[in-house]
């Protein structure tokens, strides 16, 4: 809808009042940090460690790929690359094709050093 800096501030409330859905709270404010088509609203640094605390918590293909894009933004690629082919993986084996067509435009884009934007 592109109201990009309410939808920042709704994550942030939804992370502090609703620990039990937290995960979904943290994926979805990390993949706007990482992927966000306006850069003001982008914060690479934040979305590493909420990604990074979603893999380490519920190790699922849809948080290594947030943790990818927030790889990417902050201009790790390699990073990226790798946990990407993790997202890639665990697609692949749950048989989630929709998951494993974008993660795989990902791997490319990653490989090029070349951030994802949404779009």
């Amino acid at each position: 809808m592109g109201k990009f800096g309410k939808a920042k501030a709704d994550y942030n409330r939804c992370i502090e009042y609703n620990k039990r859905r937290a995960a979904a709270c943290y994926n979805s404010f990390a993949w706007l940090l990482a992927t966000c088509p306006e850069s003001k609203f982008r914060d690479g640094n934040l979305a590493i460690q909420l990604g990074e605390e979603l893999v380490r918590n519920q190790p699922n293909a849809y948080h290594f790929g947030t943790l990818a894009a927030a790889y990417a933004e902050n201009g790790k690629f390699d990073d990226a690359v790798t946990t990407i082919q993790k997202a890639i993986s665990i697609s692949r084996n749950n048989g989630d094709k929709i998951h494993l067509a974008e993660t795989e435009e990902q791997l490319e884009a990653y490989k090029s050093k070349k951030p994802w934007r949404e779009k």
